[in-house]
């Protein structure tokens, strides 16, 4: 998946370069709605691999999921429940399905494992 919304992100660029000097050359008036639905494209793609790039490079790709931010509000509940949330929420398309698991595969640890070793460890 990571490797398809890279090239999706680039080819969508150029297709918007080629749609929007085409329109400034001819006029085509269809040339002008592909420029702008792939410079939409382009944009929302780009923005999301900006976005992880950002998080990995400030945070090491680690959350301290104690801080309110991460905590789940009191409405989320009734909103999740209202969405019919467990209907589709496995069928989301994600950029690393394994970064979303709470299972680790073999040889991994899961998020929480990296966000705090310590929640993995049995009391004594």
């Amino acid at each position: 998946m990571a490797k398809a919304l890279k090239i999706t992100t680039v080819f969508s660029f150029f297709l918007s370069v080629l749609a929007s000097v085409l329109f400034l050359r001819f006029r085509l008036e269809p040339c002008l709605t592909l420029a702008i639905t792939f410079g939409t494209v382009f944009y929302h793609l780009a923005i999301r691999l900006c976005v992880g790039l950002l998080y990995h490079v400030r945070m090491q790709n680690r959350a301290d999921y104690t801080k309110k931010w991460y905590q789940p509000h009191p409405w989320e509940d009734k909103l999740y429940v209202f969405l019919h949330g467990k209907a589709w929420k496995n069928k989301m398309p994600t950029y690393d399905a394994s970064a979303f698991s709470h299972r680790s595969t073999p040889g991994t640890k899961s998020p929480r494992q990296r966000a705090n070793p310590s929640w993995c460890m049995k009391p004594i």
